[in-house]
């Protein structure tokens, strides 16, 4: 299943650095069925920030890998936060799907909503599978 993450900040320059922090982080899992390739995209004339570069991280996932992937990215947040507080603007991540369908996960309240978004990643990484 192919999906893009993006990191949210208000600060874009800091979003970009987080984006390759998170890439960093999830490659040194080595976790298996995960390809990720950090990419950029400059804005459109007609979307927000125009002009500015986004990065994105582009995720090919395999249904084993959906756990490890969301606790790893929890786990990256953790440290973020813990870290960062002081310094780190509101903080949250985007995972899209080729399809448009979109699960945001906040750092302020991971902790609480971990499961869900295991159980709705699953299910759409599911529902991609019995299509092909």
């Amino acid at each position: 299943m192919d999906f893009k993450i993006i990191v949210n900040t208000e600060d874009k320059n800091l979003a970009i650095k987080q984006t390759k922090s998170l890439n960093s982080w999830i490659e040194d899992e080595e976790l298996e069925e995960v390809e990720i390739e950090l990419k950029r995209k400059e804005l459109q004339a007609d979307e927000a920030g125009a002009g500015v570069v986004e990065s994105i991280l582009a995720v090919v996932l395999g249904a084993k890998a959906v756990v490890e992937l969301v606790k790893t990215i929890n786990t990256w947040i953790q440290e973020k936060t813990k870290r960062e507080v002081a310094a780190t603007p509101k903080l949250s991540l985007t995972i899209e799907t080729i399809e448009g369908e979109k699960i945001t996960i906040d750092a302020e309240n991971i902790g609480k909503t971990e499961q869900a978004i295991i159980e709705k990643l699953s299910k759409i990484v599911a529902q991609n599978e019995e299509i092909k």
